[in-house]
C-alpha cells in the first residue's frame, strides 16, 4: 500500500494485538503510525517526509524492523508544537528496534521509554533542528537548517 497526503495519523493502531504491516509507503503526511497495542510488527516500510513523528509505539511486545526513514519532520512550521519531530517514539515492555535506517531525521532519529531491545540501526543526519512551542526552529548543531 502507498499512503500520501492523510492529515494526523495515518494508521491508527487502537488497543489491537498481532496486527502486522509490511512494505506500505508513508510519504508527506502528518504522522504515518500511532499504535497502542501489544505483539504487533512494523516491518520493511519506507516513511518519507512525514511532517510530525513518523512512528509512536505505546505498545509492548511489538517489533518495529527493517524500516526505512528519511526526511521525517523537517518542513519548518508543520509537525507538532511539543515533544516530538523524532522518527521512531518508543514507550513500553519487551519491545525490539532493529535494522531500521534514519537518514534526516528533525530531532530524534529513535526515543525509548521501557524495556525495549535497539539494534544496528544506521543514522545518517539524526539531529537537525528543534522546534520551540512557536514552530520556530533551535539550532542544535553546526549543520542545524531553517534558522534565521
Amino acid at each position: 500500500l502507498h499512503f500520501k497526503h492523510q492529515f494526523e495519523r495515518t494508521v491508527f493502531v487502537d488497543d489491537a494485538h498481532h496486527i502486522t504491516i509490511r512494505n506500505c509507503t508513508f510519504e508527506d503526511l502528518d504522522m504515518a503510525i500511532f499504535s497502542y497495542g501489544h505483539h504487533n510488527t512494523y516491518r520493511s516500510n519506507q516513511f518519507t517526509r512525514t511532517y510530525k513523528t513518523a512512528v509512536t509505539m505505546l505498545d509492548n511486545n511489538s517489533i518495529a524492523e527493517l524500516n526505512t526513514f528519511q526526511d521525517i519532520a523537517m518542513q519548518i512550521g508543520l509537525g507538532e508544537t511539543n515533544w516530538g519531530y523524532m522518527g521512531i517514539r518508543l514507550a513500553g515492555p519487551n519491545n525490539v528496534i532493529r535494522g531500521n535506517h534514519m537518514s534526516t531525521i528533525g530531532y530524534i532519529g529513535i526515543s525509548v521509554d521501557g524495556s525495549t531491545f535497539t539494534s544496528d540501526c544506521p543514522s545518517k543526519s539524526v539531529v537537525l533542528t528543534a522546534r520551540a512551542r512557536s514552530g520556530r526552529p533551535l539550532p542544535t548543531a553546526p549543520s542545524a537548517r531553517g534558522t534565521s
